[in-house]
């Protein structure tokens, strides 16, 4: 059982459990997130490609690509996007890693409060003495 003169140091550390946990479950959503949004964008990119390999070489007139380069800069943009999404689960990756050893620290400190109370007695009869 925790020492009653520890529990205000349990409940501040616990809360701060929550708050990384909470932040943890937000990088999660997050990265499923992007993993739907770069799906979305790679099946985009496949179906961008093709249209662009069958019109290739076709022209409007003379010398002028079919759509002016619409479609190359649509890709280009939509390439970036992925990049962008696999930037975004990288770092929320290691926030995450980062986070659990927090927490894993914070659960550690947490433990040693709940241990033996007789060096906190000890603190608190001088204090109060």
């Amino acid at each position: 059982m925790a020492c009653v003169h520890n529990q205000a140091q349990i409940n501040a550390l616990t809360a701060q459990i929550r708050e990384k946990q909470s932040q943890i479950n937000n990088l999660n959503n997050n990265i499923a997130k992007c993993k739907d949004i770069k799906s979305r964008h790679e099946n985009f990119n496949d179906k961008i490609n093709c249209v662009i390999n069958n019109l290739e070489g076709n022209t409007v007139v003379a010398g002028v690509p079919y759509d002016k380069g619409k479609m190359s800069e649509c890709l280009n943009s939509s390439n970036d996007t992925i990049k962008d999404c696999d930037n975004i689960v990288l770092q929320s990756g290691q926030k995450i890693r980062s986070l659990e050893n927090e927490i894993l620290s914070l659960e550690r400190a947490i433990a040693s409060l709940q241990g033996n109370c007789s060096a906190c007695s000890v603190d608190y009869e001088k204090r109060k003495g």
